[in-house]
């Protein structure tokens, strides 16, 4: 689950106007359910399958990630995937000459720590 707000697309005009269509505080969180994990058979990770609910709408979506740990008592898992953000129920923004489009990449990163 994280904040919805936090877009840092690098546009500040962008990235407000994407915030506002998120309707951020009527959804306030993103909210990401893994479902399966599978190992890649290369072992460079792992493949996941769960459901996105974002903008009030979920969606199911499959996506490989890393998995590497930085010590004894830390890992990170890093992914990303590619969304339509129409597919939940958002259209992209017009902004004067500015075309945006509807696919967004999104990117997750991860740290967990093992608590004693």
């Amino acid at each position: 689950m994280c904040g919805a707000c936090s877009s840092g697309g690098g546009n500040a005009l962008v990235d407000r106007e994407l915030q506002n269509r998120l309707e951020v505080r009527k959804y306030a969180r993103v909210v990401g359910e893994v479902r399966e994990v599978k190992a890649l058979d290369d072992g460079t990770g792992y493949h996941l399958r769960g459901d996105l609910t974002l903008h009030g709408v979920t969606r199911s979506l499959e996506a490989d990630v890393t998995l590497r740990p930085i010590d004894d008592k830390t890992i990170q898992l890093e992914g990303e995937k590619e969304i339509d953000m129409r597919d939940f129920g958002l259209n992209p923004p017009k902004l004067f000459i500015f075309r945006v489009y509807p696919e967004v990449q999104i990117k997750v990163r991860v740290v967990a720590t093992l608590s004693s």
